[in-house]
């Protein structure tokens, strides 16, 4: 405990805050304060703590942690109230969950779609008038005109010849679908490239699972052999109190560590080695090599390749000193051995890597049968679905590199962290396991199985099983005519998987969409320069804890439990529909949309005692220059709010219940959206949609055949009366809520059941107003109010989120949010 007095500088446009306290001898010492880190009752620290005002606190790397008052214990974060308690923040995206539709029968189940050559009687048909205006701002970009090759896109908005903007009939029809699957729980109408296991990290202390591995021909077949070293036996796996660990026979890692990258941690130098014959030192060389033995802070030992040559080649190249390794390290004193082996480089993949490794068996003639296993089939494709895995991750950032690096070789690139690119990430050779791979083998916790080969030491680790595996059958695409479902037989339905013979048209069509403004500058509002808009998250159902849950019905996996529990395994389910729920209290912010061009990402708005930022914009970087990359696009314009378009719903051969569920969409409550164009989960493109009754125009087949047969009572030419046409809505949308709540098992009430409560709430938006953005962590020295971070960084919310709760994505119909996350807890104190 150290008692000190607090400071508040200021520099410019900077406040810092500072303790002055007295040191072992006396003197005077000022250490900064860790703002994360402080008591729940001393915040904000700007507004509790006055200038020279003494607090208490501990010291440790150099900064002072649990900052408290003066003769109080260190009280920690406010403890959790529970699953009721506020969040900061809404992620931009939830799901609307897909029970079971195996029991389903009548107009919500499967079956072969009405033929188009004839009015059938009991089903309607007719042209519905919708009108549709923007809540929040509407982007539909112009795309082709963009460059593909440019690195960052800049997109016009997409105008008619008098400058109106366009909203293409197929986006409206799309919106609709989706909208249209959820709410009928309807099979997916694209699902496609879902078969293949997804991958996670696993955790470092699984790395010492790994041993390193040759595949060698022999005979008609290849073989798995382990590279041991000097080593003896296989790792082993204790669980003790609960808690698993491996560990490796006399703590002696397996291979040999041979020095590599440069020791600036700020660069990814790579430091070549030449032999002797003049050639550079590359992955997979057959090697010669001299080692010593060292141990690591009295951990674990290790071989460190001092010397090396060409295998066969008696000219050494000298690596090492030993005298400059045992600074930090020292020798057990074992006389230097001679080994071969071979290299195995897999680039700085992990921050501050100076090594990489030598495989090597200084006993390859001693007991094969522990060392030399089959390569089964299974291994084979559990190594090519790992890798396909890693590439198609990367599958953007290396089409990028391909256009502009010309050497292979310089993919080591930057990344988040400063590091590199692992080899088989962009190496597409590697997707098969041939004569000469290194790789590293893992065993069961029995030792007594091989259960997969990785391409790296602290790998990714394929879950159980595949997202499709993981969504009931009964929601998968359909294969053939009777599998249809109503969102398939509406709205169209091709086949995805190459074996459909047929296809059908479906039942809607959407007419020419009109701007009802008369000038563009009414509807639009325009950037000259380009509104650099806020990097958009790319898509990740590798993480378990926000796209499974324990059950169809939705429910979010339980906290806490690990990640390949709350992955694809069984027991677990897709979370369901992917969607952006409504930004709804944008409703409260008035001007939030105005002026996008001036950043005020930085600008804190405060409402009805919850804080907002500018979340739809690039934050500018620290030099003030807008960040226009490869990360984030620019529009030069986006449609108003308050805009309004009208056009038709053309619809042959609906029958009451399909009917009633589009008609129920076109009519939800006031403050209800529908979610339309680009950039959704920045907030724009929140749309109304009302039926135009006076427009609308519906009849039976039966009512158009006796209209076609009467040569009197043409007067309302072939639809019903104006009376009728109140009851054929509303009747419909009854029929529909009806077939929805008697084929629930759960809820028998048409609001809650589980699809459709989720669907509302997408649509309304969530009732605590909490801001919506992407998942962030507390950067820079904010305390509380975490604006948007300029470097984005979102993923490190998701490694604090791995390291203390494990929370999962709750479930939109009962989300009260997520909490912004701290970095990790400070160390222990060191005087």
């Amino acid at each position: 405990m150290t008692l000190g007095a607090f400071h508040i500088i200021v520099k410019g446009n900077k406040t810092k805050y500072t303790f002055n306290y007295p040191d072992r001898n006396g003197e005077t010492r000022n250490i900064m304060p860790d703002l994360t880190s402080v008591e729940p009752s001393l915040q904000p620290i700007s507004e509790k703590i006055k200038e020279g005002d003494k607090v208490e606190f501990d010291i440790a790397n150099g900064k002072a942690y649990n900052v408290r008052p003066v003769g109080s214990d260190w009280r920690g974060p406010e403890p959790d109230a529970g699953k009721d308690k506020m969040g900061d923040f809404h992620n931009p995206y939830n799901f609307i969950p897909t029970p079971s539709r195996e029991n389903y029968v009548g107009d919500l189940g499967d079956g072969n779609p009405r033929s188009h050559h004839v009015y059938h009687e009991d089903c309607y048909s007719g042209r519905i008038r919708v009108k549709m205006t923007t809540v929040t701002p509407l982007i539909v970009p112009d795309t082709a005109k963009v460059d593909p090759n440019i690195e960052h896109k800049k997109y016009d908005p997409l105008l008619d010849e008098k400058g109106l903007p366009i909203v293409p009939p197929t986006s409206i029809k799309g919106m609709l679908r989706a909208a249209f699957e959820a709410v009928t729980n309807s099979r997916m109408g694209v699902f496609a490239g879902h078969d293949d296991r997804l991958a996670y990290r696993m955790e470092a202390r699984e790395g010492l699972s790994m041993v390193p591995a040759r595949i060698e021909q022999d005979g008609e077949g290849l073989k798995v052999r382990l590279m041991m070293g000097t080593t003896k036996g296989l790792p082993t796996y204790a669980n003790k109190n609960g808690a698993g660990r491996w560990s490796i026979p006399g703590n002696l890692m397996y291979a040999a560590w041979i020095w590599r990258h440069d020791n600036n941690k700020n660069t990814l130098q790579i430091e070549e080695i030449q032999l002797p014959d003049g050639s550079l030192l590359r992955h997979g060389d057959h090697i010669n090599a001299r080692l010593v033995k060292f141990t690591k802070n009295n951990i674990f030992s290790y071989w460190r390749v001092m010397e090396i040559s060409r295998y066969g080649d008696n000219s050494w190249v000298k690596l090492a000193n030993i005298n400059d390794i045992i600074s930090t390290h020292w020798s057990i004193g074992d006389a230097p051995v001679d080994i071969e082996g071979y290299v195995c480089i897999t680039n700085r993949n992990i921050k501050n890597k100076h090594d990489e490794r030598v495989f090597f068996d200084a006993e390859p003639d001693k007991n094969e049968k522990l060392k030399l296993y089959d390569l089964s089939k299974e291994m084979k494709k559990f190594w090519k679905e790992l890798i396909r895995n890693y590439q198609q991750t990367h599958e953007k950032e290396l089409q990028e590199r391909k256009r502009t690096e010309k050497n292979p070789w310089d993919y080591l690139g930057k990344e988040p962290g400063k590091t590199a690119w692992s080899r088989h990430v962009y190496t597409p050779g590697d997707l098969e396991l041939k004569d000469g791979a290194l790789c590293y083998a893992r065993f069961d916790e029995a030792g007594n199985k091989l259960i997969g080969l990785y391409p790296v030491m602290i790998s990714r680790q394929l879950f159980a099983q595949s997202p499709k595996q993981r969504l009931h059958e009964s929601l998968w695409p359909a294969t053939e005519m009777s599998q249809l479902s109503p969102a398939d037989r509406v709205f169209g339905w091709v086949g995805q998987d190459g074996k459909a013979k047929s296809a059908y048209r479906g039942n809607l069509r959407v007419g020419h969409v009109r701007c009802l403004e008369d000038c563009p500058q009414k509807a639009l509002d325009t950037f000259d320069d380009g509104l650099p808009l806020a990097i958009l998250g790319q898509p990740k159902p590798q993480q378990g804890r926000f796209y499974m849950a324990k059950n169809t019905n939705g429910d979010p996996v339980d906290k806490g439990i690990s990640k390949e529990d709350a992955g694809y395994i069984d027991d677990n389910w897709l979370r369901g529909r992917k969607v952006y729920p409504h930004h709804g209290h944008l409703a409260w912010l008035s001007g939030y949309w105005d002026n996008p061009m001036e950043d005020r990402t930085q600008t804190a708005v405060e409402h009805n005692g919850k804080t907002y930022f500018q979340e739809y914009r690039q934050p500018r970087a620290s030099d003030d220059n807008e960040q226009r990359t490869s990360q984030n696009r620019s529009i030069t314009g986006w449609v108003r709010p308050k805009v309004a378009f009208e056009f038709d719903l053309w619809v042959d051969n609906l029958s009451k219940f399909e009917l009633g569920a589009l008609l129920w969409l076109l009519s939800l409550e006031e403050n209800h959206c529908h979610r339309l164009g680009g950039a959704k989960p920045l907030g724009p493109g929140s749309v109304r949609l009302e039926i135009d009754r006076d427009q609308t125009q519906l009849a039976t087949g039966q009512e158009m055949k006796a209209r076609y047969q009467s040569l009197t009572d043409l007067d309302g030419g072939l639809w019903p009366k104006a009376a009728d046409k109140e009851n054929v809505i509303d009747g419909a949308i009854e029929a529909y809520k009806r077939a929805i709540t008697s084929a629930s098992t759960n809820d028998k009430e048409f609001e809650k059941v589980s699809y459709i409560a989720a669907f509302l709430r997408a649509a309304k938006g969530y009732d605590n107003k909490l801001p919506v953005h992407y998942p962030r962590a507390r950067w820079g020295d904010r305390l509380e109010k975490i604006s948007p971070n300029p470097n984005g960084e979102s993923f490190k919310w998701f490694v604090e989120n791995e390291k203390r709760d494990k929370l999962s994505l709750p479930d939109i119909r009962e989300d009260a949010g997520l909490p912004i996350l701290p970095p990790p807890p400070p160390p222990k104190e060191k005087r």
